[in-house]
């Protein structure tokens, strides 16, 4: 499911795979990311790696900076 919200850009990349039953929303999916089932993040937090961890979490301004950033 890819719901949307004005104002809340979503980017998925290319060549991904995206688990069954799995929501994204407001978020940039770079190419090659695996998105398995089961698998909960917090809102407003950088994912880093594979599989993807938490690095830090972002700031009501970096994540407004980051949904304004286009992905490379």
């Amino acid at each position: 499911m890819l719901p949307t919200d004005e104002g809340v850009p979503m980017h998925i990349g290319n060549e991904l795979t995206v688990g069954y039953l799995i929501m994204l929303h407001g978020c940039i999916v770079g190419d090659g990311s695996l998105i398995p089932e089961g698998k909960v993040f917090p809102d407003k937090v950088l994912i880093v790696g594979s599989p993807g961890k938490v690095v830090r979490g972002l700031s009501d301004v970096s994540a407004r900076q980051q949904q304004r950033t286009p992905p490379v």
